[in-house]
């Protein structure tokens, strides 16, 4: 369970990634502050090909978060 915090180390890490293609997140609670993290940097990271996000805890807001961030990438 790494949370909202976890997956602001991992923004910063996806930030600077070019080979990472897959992330299991599952059950990893990191609600919206961490869908926030996530939305930002995939606007950018092109390597990221899957990302599981299951029982995250975050509503349709969340999600449209993410699917800007990918309609931009």
């Amino acid at each position: 369970n790494i949370g909202s915090e976890g997956c602001k180390w991992l923004s910063k890490a996806l930030q600077i990634n070019n080979s990472l293609t897959r992330i299991g997140l599952y059950g990893n609670n990191i609600g919206s502050d961490g869908y926030n993290l996530l939305s930002e940097v995939l606007k950018t990271n092109s390597s990221l090909t899957s990302l599981n996000l299951r029982e995250n805890g975050v509503g349709n807001e969340g999600y449209h978060q993410l699917i800007e961030a990918l309609q931009v990438n």
